[in-house]
């Protein structure tokens, strides 16, 4: 399973230009992160949201008082798109292209 992990990351990289590691998740940035979603969610592929900013959650809202602009801006564009080690090549360049067409992928 990791192997396969390891080699849909390395394919998501070279189709859409980033350099990502790991293999628990795919995180990209996206502009229009709701827009990019439904795009995504038109073209039958799941997304998720795995990171929001720990700031802005109810238990620690009135504790941080420093700027955390860095972090609302990753909150406000990260999502996962599909890792799953059963996914073949072809779903791979298909979830790519989709993320590609949506004209949303922050390449930074």
């Amino acid at each position: 399973m990791t192997a396969r992990r390891n080699e849909i990351v390395a394919r998501y990289n070279k189709n859409l230009g980033l350099s990502n590691m790991g293999n628990h998740i795919y995180p990209i940035l996206v502009n229009e992160r709701d827009n990019f979603i439904r795009h995504m969610t038109e073209n039958r592929i799941q997304t998720s949201v795995h990171f929001l900013p720990l700031h802005t959650m109810t238990a620690y809202k009135d504790y941080i008082k420093e700027d955390l602009s860095n972090t609302e801006y990753l909150g406000e564009r990260l999502v996962s798109i599909p890792l799953h080690p059963l996914l073949t090549n072809e779903e791979v360049d298909y979830i790519s292209k989709q993320v590609l067409a949506s004209n949303l992928l922050i390449n930074e």
